[in-house]
């Protein structure tokens, strides 16, 4: 009986490896080995499939040291079990779990510690993949916290079989199948202590609520485990339609200025959708992940929300509404607002002189002056030539700001009114590079070109402004 079990969950683990191809033939295999049920019987099973399968094993260990003695006589026996089967094994020890942990909780430090080891072991030993012990009860319990957090049908897909390097070959089989197979093949995995509390959510689930629940369907897990299968098969297919509309509704247009954002979003294209896929399309263009909230935000920018509008999505970035399209945004890490963007690009202006470039600060742009004693005629946007009165003194290099005016033959206009006009976008505008006098704007490099302020019969001369990136000649 015990072989006939035995057989079984050898012949599940390798059903599960074929159907999502998580293994080849002469690969090597890194196995994070915590000395729990789950990685010992799985290091276990994997040495029995090893001569079947034509691969080849490695064992990784972190000690997280955040249980003291008990943690380090865990790593010690590991190192001696793997010994001991012949598996060699890779330890390391997380040197700074006791330091801050940038608002993360020990446990979410701990995880990433231990991801980051397994990556990095990886790379140095060459595996081709990680095989972590996660099961069916793990999945059904990552369903159901997921739910209770409001997740949508991707993360009700729960833990998904491979993901990247990493791949899951118990997902399929129980906790207890485990357990008995760890008892029937005398294996004494070590036991965490702290999975035996009721301080995390998970060990609250897995103790109180899981077996009311049992009680109602002693299928739970596996029902579970079935449910969460055909939310990633849905997930992926809708992902799939989501990604074809995207190009669809994508401009051309990479956000100018922008060396690290997604080409711009058409509006149009958007609104037109079904909210299902729309949602779908916003969190494949925008790249990361995003709660319900934000999603939702940037839905409800798109469908109404006033040209030049923005909203916050997570860290610095953010999306920003044009005339015809979204633009997603990073500010720089100091920057918090509109005012702290337009502030932060010409906190203090910048005086011109004659002869000397100035490197205009937070740009790489470079910006020179000289006297003519006539006017010459520019044709392009990166130069100006003005006819000028020596006792005004020199215009400055700044941001705009409230108030500002441009002088045209046919009068004067507000600058942000004629950006308007223009349909500048707003980003652009609060880019925009401002020569000015007073409120008077004279020029704004690659966009416009104002009559100067003085009547060319007054002057004895002319100022002479041109622009260059850095590195280029002057």
């Amino acid at each position: 009986e015990d072989d006939m079990m035995t057989r079984n969950l050898a012949d599940q683990v390798m059903e599960t490896i074929k159907k999502h191809n998580m293994i080849r033939q002469g690969e090597l295999v890194l196995v994070a080995l915590s000395g729990g049920p789950d990685s010992l019987a799985l290091l276990h099973l994997l040495k029995g499939l090893q001569e079947k399968m034509g691969i080849t094993l490695q064992a990784a260990h972190l000690d997280h040291g955040l249980r003291g003695d008990a943690s380090a006589a865990e790593a010690r026996w590991v190192a001696d079990v793997c010994r001991q089967w012949g598996i060699p094994c890779t330890m390391g020890y997380w040197d700074a779990h006791d330091r801050p942990r940038q608002g993360r909780s020990p446990e979410e430090a701990a995880r990433r510690a231990r991801l980051d080891f397994l990556q990095e072991t990886q790379k140095v030993t060459g595996a081709a993949v990680i095989a972590q012990g996660h099961h069916g009860d793990d999945q059904a319990e990552t369903l159901m916290i997921r739910l209770l957090n409001g997740a949508g049908t991707g993360g009700l897909g729960g833990i998904k079989p491979v993901r990247g390097p990493f791949i899951r070959p118990l997902l399929e089989v129980t906790r207890q199948e485990i357990l008995d197979y760890c008892r029937d093949h005398g294996l004494e995995p070590r036991q965490d202590a702290s999975n035996l509390t009721d301080d995390y959510l998970r060990n609250r689930l897995r103790h109180h609520v899981m077996p009311l629940l049992q009680q109602i369907n002693p299928s739970l897990t596996q029902t579970l485990c079935r449910t969460a299968a055909v939310l990633q098969a849905e997930d992926a297919y809708l992902d799939q339609l989501a990604a074809q509309k995207l190009k669809e509704i994508e401009s051309s247009i990479v956000n100018a200025g922008s060396k690290n954002e997604a080409p711009e979003l058409l509006v149009d294209g958007l609104n037109g959708q079904d909210p299902v896929l729309a949602r779908r399309i916003i969190r494949l263009w925008a790249g990361m992940p995003l709660d319900f909230a934000s999603v939702q935000r940037v839905m409800d920018l798109a469908a109404s929300g006033r040209t030049g509008s923005q909203r916050d999505l997570t860290g610095h970035f953010y999306v920003r509404k044009t005339y015809t399209a979204l633009q997603l945004r990073k500010r720089p890490a100091a920057v918090c607002s509109d005012e702290e963007k337009v502030i932060s690009q010409g906190a203090a202006p910048q005086g011109i002189r004659i002869s000397e470039p100035l490197r205009i600060q937070n740009t790489q742009v470079i910006l020179q002056a000289r006297w003519l004693p006539c006017p010459e005629e520019t044709t392009d946007k990166e130069s100006i030539c003005l006819p000028w009165d020596p006792a005004a003194g020199l215009p400055v290099v700044r941001s705009r700001q409230p108030g500002d005016w441009v002088q045209f033959p046919y009068g004067r206009k507000k600058l942000k009114a004629w950006f308007i006009d223009q349909k500048i976008p707003s980003e652009q505008r609060e880019q925009a590079i401002i020569i000015a006098l007073g409120q008077q704007v004279l020029w704004i490099p690659g966009l416009l070109k104002s009559q100067g302020p003085f009547p060319p019969q007054r002057c004895s001369g002319c100022l002479w402004l041109e622009v260059n990136r850095a590195g280029e000649s002057i």
